[in-house]
């Protein structure tokens, strides 16, 4: 993907929907479209090309088979910093959100995605409405892989969601408390036994 801006947002939009209406993809062509897809993301666009741009990569999980498997980890990592991205808007984080749900639907271990997630939520770098995106996807995440979640994981997010849930005088809203208890919950009714949380 090379050009200005618009030609990059143009060709993204235009994979998305070739995506979209491909019958089947080929190996060859997800790496190549994957990998420039990923590149671009993972670098300062604006977020219009951003939304195009998750949006395909969204279609390339769902059509891609074992192909798009080799491209997990670039997907967890753009995913987690797009996120995490002060540029973000709602409409991005929403379709990052619904990509992450398919991404660790197909994930053995979740872990690396739960530490990066609860990194995001615990530290100072998002606040508002990022820290309840984040704190959504984490408890949408619980409540799909839950059993997933290592011990000592569970333990760190269960000290997280306190920690926000107890500050009752710092920066965070309604829908980030909602969101941290719900976490809460979910995180319960997977836990073993006691000493998991």
């Amino acid at each position: 993907m090379h050009g200005s801006t618009q030609v990059r947002t143009d060709a993204a939009y235009c994979f998305k929907y070739i995506l979209d209406f491909a019958p089947q993809l080929a190996k060859g062509d997800i790496v190549k479209i994957c990998g420039a897809l990923i590149r671009v993301a993972n670098d300062r666009f604006p977020q219009e090309l951003k939304l195009q741009i998750y949006q395909a990569l969204r279609f390339i999980q769902t059509k891609g088979g074992i192909a798009a498997k080799g491209f997990q980890v670039n997907m967890q990592t753009t995913y987690t910093k797009a996120l995490g991205d002060p540029q973000s808007t709602l409409a991005t984080r929403r379709v990052v959100m619904d990509n992450l749900l398919l991404l660790v639907q197909s994930l053995p271990r979740i872990d690396p995605i739960m530490k990066d997630l609860n990194a995001l939520i615990d530290g100072s770098k998002i606040d508002g409405d990022q820290k309840a995106s984040v704190s959504e996807i984490l408890a949408l995440i619980i409540r799909v892989k839950g059993k997933a979640i290592s011990s000592a994981i569970s333990q760190t997010i269960y000290q997280t969601m306190t920690s926000i849930l107890n500050d009752t005088q710092g920066s965070n809203n309604d829908r980030i408390f909602c969101n941290c208890a719900t976490a809460l919950a979910f995180l319960s009714a997977h836990a073993s036994e006691a000493s998991q949380m």
